[in-house]
């Protein structure tokens, strides 16, 4: 049985014979025909032979006509329609394929295109980094040319600093020997005049001390038993003014309001002359190193944050006033409490004993005056010593805050004077205490009401300069240089007034001042701090001399700068 495939081949054979046939046939008849003209032109033989040609055509058609209506031409003609539609298939494939090699051969060329414009701005890109590398090389070498010669002219004029500082240094050694040759030699004649004088001294005071040995021998051998009997009767009146005391101390005796006023006043007039006495004038050591003053007034620090370290007309004047805050503050811690804190077993007892005060009063002042003199001799005679440790505590705690602004020598004299203060305001303590009398104290200055802080000699020398003022005086609390002291008496409708307080505002143009010097201070110490840090950091300048030394070279340079 023959295949499918073999008679479709089959089939196509026999139809391309046929066609092949047809195709020559007219070639042929129209060779003949073309023949027959030129060599006869015999229309009778022309129509003999289209009438064969026509025959043969026929019986070709019938023959096809019969073909066409068997089965097998049936089965051929559906082979060729699917070899045609798989051939049609294959066409579009193969269109399709050109057209995808037609865009494939079209991206080429624009990737082609693009890659060659981008080959060219690289190359030009190149040409521009060769170009600049090579500018960057001539530059490169102008500046080791210019740092090269820096160097040299830095290395120049630190040769000449070293020279010239040196040479400075040596002239001023050797007027410094000069002037200790001259100071030596003074001294040793001075020294020898006073050792002169002292053995002339001392030769007539030991003339003098056993003529007085001799006197004191005879004299105690003469009156010895009158002596006794003197000390005796001085022990017995001793004994009787101190019960007498004792008796007048802690009893309830009132004073007028004139009274506490002149003794207020008197505290602070002593207060204002303390300080006029010992701190209007800094000591040398004081201004030779402002920033060691500073640090060294410890717990007095934030009361001359705006006082500069100077002597300048606005830091006297502010100095002034700043220690007397400090000294009164001190001096209230006397005055304003009925009971000191070491007169009871504790600080919490002390603060006991005043609260009780304070309910008593408002029922009945004379009884509270009457168990505070009693409550008081009880104390005292339990423990004598508190005023004089409370009197002790103020003046060291006085001293401790002031310390660095006067000389180690002036600090015995400044004690007494500040134990004189301290006395005159434990005398207004005891006024109080056998009194019924209440006082408040108002360390807060307002303008209504106090008095305004001036002295004349100095604030005359401020001068109108209008010192703009800083962020750090504007917010400056007011100065207290003795508090306001109000006092209530027995059988009065209104408070008295007995001192008005003494203050200083932050609108007085020494604030203003002196915070105008304090900055022009700071940015002479900071502009040097920096050329100092600049030198050292450059580890090119090295000077050393053994007999020569700075002490604290910043603050000096500082000084220097700004003055």
């Amino acid at each position: 049985m023959p295949q499918p495939s073999d008679q479709v081949n089959g089939a196509k054979s026999s139809r391309n014979e046929r066609l092949g046939n047809r195709k020559r046939q007219p070639d042929a008849t129209s060779g003949s025909d073309v023949d027959n003209v030129a060599s006869a032109g015999d229309s009778a033989q022309r129509s003999e032979l289209k009438l064969a040609s026509y025959s043969e055509a026929i019986g070709r058609v019938a023959h096809l006509a019969s073909y066409l209506g068997s089965p097998a031409a049936l089965h051929d003609l559906r082979q060729v329609e699917k070899t045609r539609q798989l051939e049609l298939r294959q066409e579009k494939k193969i269109h399709d394929l050109k057209v995808a090699l037609d865009s494939l051969a079209h991206t080429k060329s624009e990737e082609t295109e693009n890659l060659r414009r981008r080959n060219e701005k690289l190359a030009a890109r190149q040409d521009e980094a060769e170009k600049a590398i090579k500018h960057s090389e001539a530059a490169k070498i102008a500046l080791r040319d210019q740092a090269t010669a820096a160097d040299q002219a830095r290395d120049e004029k630190i040769q000449q600093m070293k020279d010239e500082l040196n040479k400075r240094l040596k002239d001023e050694r050797a007027r410094l020997e000069e002037r200790m040759k001259t100071s030596h030699a003074e001294l040793e004649t001075k020294k020898g005049k006073e050792i002169g004088e002292l053995k002339f001294q001392t030769a007539t005071l030991s003339e003098t001390v056993e003529q007085l040995r001799r006197e004191l021998a005879a004299a105690e051998e003469t009156h010895g038993l009158q002596r006794r009997d003197h000390e005796r009767a001085q022990k017995v009146l001793e004994q009787e003014v101190e019960q007498l005391k004792a008796e007048a101390e802690f009893a309830i005796d009132p004073q007028s309001p004139d009274t506490y006023t002149d003794q207020l006043a008197q505290v602070a007039r002593s207060i204002h002359m303390t300080a006029l006495k010992y701190f209007r004038a800094l000591p040398e050591e004081a201004k030779h190193d402002p920033e060691e003053t500073q640090k060294r007034l410890g717990g007095s620090k934030a009361a001359f944050v705006s006082t500069p370290i100077s002597d300048s007309p606005a830091a006297q004047f502010l100095r002034l006033a700043n220690v007397q805050q400090v000294i009164s503050t001190e001096i209230r811690g006397l005055i304003g409490q009925p009971f000191f804190a070491n007169n009871a077993n504790s600080k919490g007892d002390g603060q006991m004993l005043n609260d009780i005060s304070e309910r008593l009063s408002t029922s009945s002042r004379r009884s509270e005056s009457i168990w505070r003199s009693l409550t008081l001799q009880g104390l005292s005679s339990s423990e004598p010593s508190g005023e004089i440790n409370a009197e002790t505590l103020a003046v060291e705690n006085i001293v401790a805050k002031l310390a660095p602004l006067v000389t180690p020598s002036e600090l015995p004299r400044l004690k007494e004077d500040l134990f004189q203060v301290t006395r005159q305001a434990l005398h207004v303590w005891r006024m109080l205490r056998t009194d019924s009398c209440r006082i408040s104290i108002d360390p807060h200055p307002q303008n209504p009401g106090w008095r305004l802080y001036y002295e004349p000699e100095i604030e005359a020398n401020l001068g109108t300069t209008d010192a703009t003022r800083s962020s750090r005086d504007t917010d400056m609390p007011s100065v207290c240089l003795f508090p306001r002291v109000i006092g209530d008496f027995e059988g009065q409708n209104e408070p008295t007034v007995l001192y008005p307080g003494l203050a200083l505002f932050p609108n007085h143009p020494a604030f203003a001042q002196g915070a105008h010097e304090q900055e022009e201070f700071d940015q002479a110490f900071k502009t040097v701090k920096r050329e100092v840090v600049a030198r050292v950091a450059s580890k090119r300048l090295s000077i050393s001399s053994p007999n020569v030394e700075f002490r604290n070279p910043t603050w000096q340079s500082a000084a220097v700068a700004y003055n």
